[in-house]
């Protein structure tokens, strides 16, 4: 590619004046490219077996369909050549925000064409790893690229969509999961584990009682039901499309047969409580709790919990992962030469516990992947937001190992 034309949708949001803490770039980041050897060592020296990773649509197709980046595919094939030889699995996400900016320039997700081109992107990745790779997540977090890069425009592309539009984002969005996810399962082997990774609004009742409960799960079906509906029973839901008037976006037919293919499991990154739910009283934000993250959102862990609960109980999935949960602090290395990040530890344990209560309860949770293994490029906050158990020097790339990389390490060996 030219440089003077960025590669990615993300390239050129970050190069806009103020879209980006401090004006910097995911370019280089940790370098995973060129560190991959190192990082994952270390994660055999953890103990840890599966490595959930993406791929970036622009390094294999920069002109978004087309000719292949033979030089960008042979990265992966490398990659995950590596993994396996160290006896650790990859699971590959297909899109992790960064579109091909040559489909960004023709609407990106306003336009039907890019779902159809990130169909052809899904089979050119299922032929060329299926043979390796047993586990799929076609899109991540769609709803978040819908509200912050379309909505609000703190993300990538920027844009600040209203009515109609916006909800064609959507749309297109759940389409290119169904016809990702059917071009998956034409080139891959009939092991091949195929879903989609979203992260889910969580509310947590006030307290234990029926009714409370009943009206914490009443809220986080409504506030989560645009995208899950569709997902799960083939339709948006009825109410809130009738309400959308001449906003509704275009559905061609035989669209919703395509996004509720069924999936082999469901993937669910989770952060934030959203807030506690009464009966009668509504919804509390959590404004005055404390402590929080680095990011400002509160540490209740029991919310993954009431999450997994809540969702089981209204969708039923057939089997559900936790492809993304963890916490960023202002970590730094101690006079002794280590990183003491205690209060990510205590958020561990806190989450795990909660997640082994759900899975003890019944709901199928089937694997948990911890974000992140190391320090990286956190979107519009730049390199602000530490989320790693290893932590990372920016100015020299040096990977060390924090005290949470050692407790998850003896946690999951144990």
């Amino acid at each position: 590619m030219n440089g003077e034309v960025p590669a990615s949708n993300w390239d050129k949001f970050c190069a806009r004046p103020g879209t980006v803490r401090d004006g910097v770039s995911g370019r280089i980041a940790c370098d995973h490219q060129r560190h991959f050897e190192e990082d994952l060592d270390l994660l055999e020296s953890f103990g840890i077996e599966h490595y959930r990773l993406s791929i970036s649509w622009p390094r294999i197709l920069p002109d978004g369909r087309g000719a292949v980046n033979d030089q960008g595919i042979d990265f992966y094939d490398r990659l995950i050549d590596a993994a396996l030889k160290r006896n650790i699995k990859p699971s590959v996400t297909c899109f992790h925000w960064d579109m091909p900016q040559v489909l960004e320039s023709k609407g990106g997700w306003l336009s039907r064409e890019t779902a159809e081109a990130f169909a052809d992107f899904c089979g050119i990745l299922g032929k060329r790893f299926g043979d390796r790779v047993q586990t799929w997540y076609t899109l991540n977090e769609p709803n978040v690229v819908w509200r912050f890069g379309h909505e609000h425009g703190h993300h990538a592309p920027g844009r600040k969509l209203r009515d109609g539009a916006l909800y064609q984002v959507m749309h297109h969005m759940l389409l290119a999961h169904g016809l990702g996810l059917a071009a998956l399962r034409a080139t891959t082997p009939s092991f091949a584990r195929i879903g989609i990774a979203e992260n889910l609004y969580s509310y947590e009742p006030a307290q234990p009682s029926r009714e409370d409960v009943n009206a914490a799960k009443e809220t986080f079906h409504r506030m989560n039901r645009w995208f899950l509906d569709p997902l799960f029973h083939g339709h948006y839901p009825e109410e809130e499309w009738d309400q959308l008037e001449d906003a509704v976006p275009k559905v061609l037919p035989g669209d919703m047969d395509i996004i509720s293919i069924p999936m082999s499991f469901f993937g669910l990154n989770h952060y934030s409580p959203m807030g506690v739910v009464s009966a009668a009283g509504g919804v509390r934000p959590f404004e005055d709790w404390h402590p929080r993250t680095d990011f400002g959102w509160p540490i209740r862990q029991e919310s993954i919990y009431w999450t997994l609960r809540f969702f089981h109980e209204i969708y039923r999935p057939v089997s559900i992962e936790i492809t993304e949960n963890g916490c960023c602090f202002p970590d730094q290395i101690g006079a002794d030469g280590e990183i003491h990040d205690n209060a990510r530890i205590a958020f561990l344990a806190g989450a795990l516990e909660a997640v082994s209560r759900a899975y003890q309860e019944g709901v199928p949770v089937t694997a948990y992947y911890l974000w992140s293994l190391m320090d990286n490029f956190e979107w519009a906050e730049g390199y602000t937001k530490r989320f790693g158990i290893i932590h990372v020097n920016w100015e020299t790339l040096k990977r060390t190992p924090k005290a949470s990389a050692h407790w998850y390490s003896s946690f999951i060996l144990n």
